[in-house]
C-alpha cells in the first residue's frame, strides 16, 4: 500500500467554545477594568512568543499568524484575527455601554445566556488535523511520519465597536479601552488552551498504528473526537476557575499570567 495522508476538519466550534466569550455583568461591568501593563492594542495583531507548555515560536508569517515547533518534528500554525466589529452607538461610555447591554448584538451567537450579562467580545476557532501516515510493509503497519503532525488553527474574534469613540471624553475612551483590554486578553486564553492541547497530543499520534487503511482511519477519528472533548472540557473548566478567582483578578491580568491548573 501507498502512504497516505489525512485531513480532519472541525468546521465550526462557535456553538460549543466560543461560546464562552466575555462576560460582563450589567451592575458591576463599570467597576472592573484592566489593572495591568501589559500591551492589549496588538493582541489580534501579533502571535505569542510560545504556546504555553513550553512549545516555541519558530517563524513568524505576518498579520497573526505564527508556526510553533513541536517537540517531535510536528508544526502548529496559528491565525488569530478580527473578522468583524459590531457598531454600537452612544456620546459617552455610560450610554454606549447601556446600548449594549439593551441591544445585545452578539447575542444571537450565544443563545441561552442570562439576560442579566452582555457578550463584548466572542471567538471562533476552526481546526484543520493534517496527518502524514507512512506505511510498514513488512510490518503490515500505518504510521505516522516524523513531522507528520500539522495543526492549522484559523480563530477569529468578532468585537463590539463603539461609534462614538473618537468624539467622546478622554474618561469615557479610557473605560471603553480598559473593557477592550480585557475582552481581547480573555479571549486570547480561549485560543491558547485549543493550542496547548493540540500540541500536547503530538505524542497520541505519533503512537498510533493501524493494519489497514480502515483502521488507521478510524483510530485517527477516535483520537481527533477524543481531543476535541478534552479541548471543549477545558473551556468550561477556563471559565469555572475564573469563577473561583473572582473577574476582578481573572479579567485584569493576560491568560498566561493566571494560576489556571493546567498551566502550572
Amino acid at each position: 500500500m501507498a502512504d497516505i495522508r489525512m485531513t480532519r476538519w472541525l468546521l465550526n466550534i462557535l456553538a460549543s467554545i466560543a461560546i464562552t466569550g466575555v462576560f460582563f455583568p450589567a451592575a458591576s461591568a463599570q467597576e472592573v477594568f484592566w489593572q495591568g501593563e501589559d500591551s492589549c492594542g496588538d493582541l489580534l495583531d501579533e502571535p505569542v512568543a510560545a504556546i504555553p507548555g513550553g512549545f516555541p515560536l519558530t517563524t513568524i508569517l505576518s498579520n497573526g499568524q505564527a508556526h510553533y515547533r513541536l517537540p517531535l518534528g510536528g508544526t502548529l500554525r496559528l491565525r488569530l484575527w478580527k473578522a468583524e466589529s459590531v457598531p454600537v452607538q452612544g456620546k459617552d461610555y455610560a450610554e454606549a455601554y447601556k446600548n449594549l447591554v439593551t441591544q445585545k448584538p452578539l447575542q444571537d451567537d450565544v443563545s441561552g445566556r442570562a439576560g442579566g450579562e452582555v457578550v463584548f467580545a466572542l471567538v471562533e476557532s476552526r481546526y484543520m488535523l493534517d496527518l502524514d501516515y507512512s506505511h510498514d510493509p513488512e510490518l503490515s503497519l500505518f504510521q505516522l511520519k516524523k513531522g507528520g503532525y500539522t495543526v492549522n488553527m484559523n480563530s477569529k474574534v468578532k468585537v463590539i465597536e463603539w461609534d462614538g469613540y473618537k468624539t467622546a471624553d478622554d474618561a469615557s475612551r479610557r473605560k471603553w479601552d480598559k473593557m477592550t483590554c480585557e475582552s481581547y486578553h480573555h479571549e486570547l486564553g480561549h485560543v491558547l488552551i485549543g493550542a496547548q492541547i493540540f500540541a500536547e497530543a503530538e505524542p497520541l499520534w505519533m503512537d498510533l498504528r493501524g493494519a489497514d487503511e480502515g483502521m488507521i482511519s478510524w483510530r485517527t477519528d477516535d483520537l481527533f473526537d477524543r481531543i476535541m472533548k478534552s479541548v471543549r472540557e477545558r473551556q468550561k473548566k477556563y471559565h469555572e476557575e475564573i469563577d473561583v478567582m473572582g473577574r476582578a483578578v481573572a479579567d485584569s491580568r493576560p491568560y498566561v499570567k493566571l494560576p489556571f491548573s493546567w498551566l502550572d
